[in-house]
């Protein structure tokens, strides 16, 4: 799977699907942000795999 030479993958995580879920949405894990950068569903449109990018902060 190829995200451009722009793109770091930071976390890949497994969720049940959700229809309205897109790239647009922004991820909260703990007190972390990411943005997603893809996601990819399975063929029953019962899982869901987001591959995150942790958002930047001041004290990062």
């Amino acid at each position: 799977m190829y995200f451009g030479i722009d793109s770091k993958v930071d976390m890949k995580v497994k969720t049940y699907y959700v229809n309205d879920l897109s790239k647009n949405h922004l991820i909260r894990i703990d007190n972390d942000y990411y943005d997603i950068i893809t996601i990819d569903v399975d063929s029953q449109k019962k899982y869901a795999y987001l591959y995150l990018q942790k958002r930047g902060g001041i004290d990062d």
